[in-house]
């Protein structure tokens, strides 16, 4: 018989104890007489009616030792994977009064007795321990829209799996992911993190064809800005505590009906900053905007340098081919213009280059309040 040799360098006091009490044999060699051990163990998968080729693994051990390594030790007794299970530990088998293992009708596998504690479990005779093996479960990721499975994840009962990045989340090609709800009536959330039960667990995904940046927080609304996006928003949103930095859109906004609130704009002019005191600095051609309320903006401008500056809540433009449907912005725009007296307020737009065919069952209900009156 060949035995199996080690690769890897071990501190020597290892080297000492595995030497005195362990000899790894071939994984599906015979077993031979006349080797230094006095008793063999043999570590079985238990795997009863699955399809498992050459399940065993054999380990020489002197009289009284322990069993110091199991499978998994190390490349020279490596752990076998059994497909969508996880091995929770060896035991010994519950045996019959002939000594019999017992074996579940079913499944075909050994019925476990006792777990081998590894620490303390001498050995004194030739030793059978059986893998007691747990099934995986899965999480299926559904497309709402096809009711085809675009992703799976298993992994043991107990387990957290954290809400995954987006080079991991599921794909549809030329389509973004839009979120992951309990049933395909998106009646309810999926919560994450999720921790993994015995059963498996179906969630449904909505993908939305095209490029877009999905909103459900202030954070994510404003990179969608900054970036010149396409933004769909999935929830109403809360700007409190929140710094807008004004800048041109040139985008489209998806509100599917919901709300922005706690937006507040404080403006100073100056020198270098001579516009740019609503929302958009401009608002492109192709921007659009539906389906969304703005609800209580509120926005205050003063100036301490002399000068002409011209100030609205929305944008200092916006260009022509702009469109707005079912779109509602209420709020206040409250200016100090005692230093600057030159100065003049619009109630939407510096420039509103949009046609009224461009504005459809939209309601701009912005305050002009004058600080010093």
């Amino acid at each position: 018989m060949t035995f199996v040799k080690r690769r890897t360098f071990f501190p020597l006091l290892c080297g000492i104890l595995f030497l005195a009490t362990l000899l790894l044999l071939p994984s599906c060699g015979e077993k031979k007489a006349g080797k230094p051990y006095d008793f063999l163990v043999t570590f079985n998968y238990n795997v009863g009616t699955l399809d498992v080729s050459c399940p065993d693994q054999y380990l020489g051990v002197k009289s009284g030792g322990l069993v110091g390594i199991q499978p998994g030790f190390n490349d020279d007794f490596k752990l076998r994977p059994v497909s969508n299970y996880y091995i929770e530990g060896w035991y010994t088998a519950k045996c019959a009064p002939d000594g019999t293992p017992e074996k579940d009708a079913e499944t075909g596998r050994v019925l476990l007795d006792r777990k081998w504690n590894f620490e303390s479990d001498t050995v004194t005779a030739d030793t059978v321990l059986y893998a007691n093996l747990i099934r995986q479960s899965t999480l299926s990721f559904v497309d709402i829209a096809t009711g085809e499975v675009v992703k799976t994840l298993t992994g043991t009962p107990g387990s957290r799996q954290n809400e995954l990045i987006s080079v991991l989340a599921p794909k549809k090609d030329g389509y973004t992911l839009v979120g992951y709800y309990t049933d395909a009536a998106k009646t309810s959330r999926f919560q994450w993190p999720f921790t993994f039960a015995e059963e498996d667990t179906t969630a449904y995904v909505e993908f939305l064809e095209g490029t877009w940046s999905i909103a459900d927080s202030a954070d994510a609304f404003k990179r969608g800005i900054s970036g010149n996006k396409n933004i769909y928003v999935t929830a109403d949103i809360d700007f409190t505590g929140k710094t807008w930095v004004t800048t041109a859109y040139n985008g489209t906004i998806e509100g599917n009906g919901h709300k922005l609130t706690g937006l507040t704009l404080t403006k100073e002019g100056s020198k270098t900053a001579t516009g740019g005191f609503g929302l958009f600095t401009t608002l492109g051609a192709n921007a659009q905007i539906r389906d969304l309320t703005v609800e209580n903006l509120t926005v205050r401008f003063s100036a301490s340098l002399a000068g002409s500056y011209q100030v609205a809540p929305l944008a200092d433009e916006i260009k022509a081919g702009a469109r707005f449907e079912r779109v509602c912005v209420t709020g206040t725009l409250t200016y100090d213009f005692s230093k600057v007296p030159a100065s003049t307020v619009y109630s939407l737009a510096v420039k509103n280059g949009a046609a009224e065919s461009d504005m459809t069952d939209c309601t701009f209900n912005i305050s002009l309040v004058n600080a010093n009156e």
